[in-house]
């Protein structure tokens, strides 16, 4: 996952951790307190297909009563909390791009106040 103005600088640094620029040019990610608000939709976006595609393929081939209906929820959920962090940086990585093409300040140079820090 890249930064949405060079396409080089990596946005995180750990599993969950972002970096506030880009190491490579220096691109603010988090604008201002909030910002990452939008990637909530966007989270929901990617998890909501992958659980009803989850849980309706499974009840395609369970014995469809309400006791399978209420593992299949159980085993549903069970499989897609481990993909949460994977989730959650692409629904991030997801918004920073949608924010990048369609943004209120898409026209400026600078875009995003990058001019405060310069990359060594």
């Amino acid at each position: 996952m890249r930064c949405p103005r060079c396409l080089q600088g990596k946005l995180f640094r750990g599993l969950m951790d972002m970096w506030e620029h880009c190491p490579q040019c220096g691109f603010r990610f988090e604008r201002e307190p909030g910002y990452f608000t939008g990637a909530m939709y966007a989270s929901t976006l990617i998890t909501l297909p992958l659980v009803f595609g989850l849980f309706g393929l499974m009840w395609l081939f369970s014995s469809r009563t309400l006791l399978a209906a209420e593992v299949l929820i159980l085993v549903t959920t069970v499989l897609t909390l481990p993909l949460i962090p994977l989730i959650f940086r692409y629904s991030r990585t997801l918004w920073l791009y949608f924010d990048w093409r369609f943004g209120p300040d898409r026209q400026t140079e600078g875009r995003s106040g990058t001019e405060e820090f310069r990359p060594s």
